[in-house]
This record gives structure tokens, C-alpha cells and sequence, in this order.
């Protein structure tokens, strides 16, 4: 919410649109960790890899996402500005770079979640990533 609030800022002042994206990932399931294995139980399955799972685990990140995207979509239409909303599946990184292409944007605006030295040596730091390989200029919001 802070890039958010940053980049209203930046619409503001120059009078821009923004787009504001979220990125579903197949490997969120993993982050989830208790809640997901409380969450599997109480769904009645015994395996939590399982199809039906997996399904519904999808379609829980998917209602997730659309409802952060209806909360920024507020926040931004408060504050007059233009925002497009997309919900993406994939890689973090990979998506927003491709996205940032194909539309043509012209500055991307980040949060970086902090993650600690060992975190980001296993996982990667999806704000690193796309800092490097943007075709535009990023801005990396601390949180």
C-alpha cells in the first residue's frame, strides 16, 4: 500500500493513469504455511496436493487478489486518479516485466517487503528482479 500511495503521488503530479497489477503464483501455497494446512483440514481434504485442492486453493488467492485490486481501485478513484486493474497468474517478476513491456510503461513503482539476507538468497527479491531486467525506470518503495 505504500508504493500505492507513492504512485498516486507521482499520478497526481504529473497527471497520469496508473495500473495497478497482482500476480497470483502457483508457489504461493508454500507462504501459506499453518493457515494453508489449517485451511486444507477444515476444507475436508486429506491431501493437500491433491487436485481439488489445488483448485480451490487457486480460486481462494484468485478471490484474494480481486479484492486487494477492488481496495487499491477505491483508493485510487478517491484520490481522482485513473487506475486499470489486472490480475495476473504467474512468476512475480516475470509477469510485471512482461506486463510493463507490452504496455509500454513508463515508470514502475515497487514495494519491497524486506525480506532478510537468508530470504532473499532462497527465494530472490522480486523488486531486485525487476529492477534489473524493466525496460523502463523502477522505483522501489521501501516498507
Amino acid at each position: 500500500m505504500k508504493a500505492l500511495d507513492c504512485a498516486i503521488a507521482l499520478a497526481k503530479k504529473f497527471a497520469s493513469q496508473v495500473h495497478v497489477i497482482h500476480i497470483v503464483q502457483a508457489v504461493a501455497a508454500v507462504s501459506y504455511g499453518t493457515s494453508f494446512m489449517t485451511w486444507s483440514i477444515y476444507s475436508g481434504s486429506s491431501d493437500i496436493t491433491g487436485p481439488s485442492v489445488m483448485i480451490n486453493l487457486r480460486n481462494h488467492l484468485q478471490e484474494n487478489g480481486q479484492r486487494i485490486l477492488a481496495t487499491t481501485e477505491a483508493k485510487t478513484r478517491e484520490a481522482g486518479i485513473k487506475a486499470v486493474t489486472t490480475l495476473l497468474f504467474g512468476s512475480p517478476a516475470e509477469e510485471i516485466i512482461y506486463f510493463a513491456e507490452k504496455e509500454a510503461i513508463d515508470l514502475i513503482v515497487i514495494g519491497d517487503r524486506g525480506l532478510g539476507a537468508v530470504s532473499r538468497f532462497f527465494l530472490g527479491s522480486v523488486s531486485n528482479n525487476v529492477s534489473r531486467h524493466a525496460p523502463c525506470p523502477v522505483l522501489i518503495v521501501k516498507t
